[in-house]
């Protein structure tokens, strides 16, 4: 038993650490953006996957969405949703945010502009920018 144990704790150890390389990968990339364009930059550490029942919304949606969930809704929802706090904080308006797909790409995505334009709080707005887009 305490063998299995043991497998099972190496192999959650060297997944945590393979998770924990692609976000200093991440990190760093962004940051060369962010000095190239000067900009400013926050990281946002969310667990978006954690609050929702992601197994019982893939059940209930994937036929409708023709899609997992987490493709076709959640990503977009959880960055955005991460956003107004932020924004509200710092009284800002409107974001804007690029995506993987253009505005007329009909594709059920949380990065269609559709979607990304939906989301509003309060006063404040996302907005889909395609000139940074692809």
């Amino acid at each position: 038993m305490g063998n299995k144990n043991n497998r099972r704790y190496v192999q959650r150890f060297l997944e945590l650490h393979q998770k924990k390389q692609v976000i200093v990968k991440v990190k760093v990339f962004v940051q060369s953006v962010v000095q190239e364009f000067d900009l400013n930059n926050i990281l946002i550490k969310a667990s978006v996957r954690r609050f929702i029942n992601n197994s019982e919304l893939e059940k209930q949606y994937h036929e409708l969405l023709n899609d997992n969930w987490w493709h076709a809704m959640q990503h977009g929802i959880g960055l955005i949703g991460n956003l107004f706090p932020y924004m509200y904080k710092n009284n800002i308006k409107r974001v804007y945010v690029p995506s993987t797909l253009k505005k007329d790409t009909k594709v059920i995505c949380a990065s269609n502009a559709e979607i990304v334009e939906a989301l509003k709080c309060a006063d404040m707005e996302v907005k889909y920018d395609e000139e940074i887009s692809n």
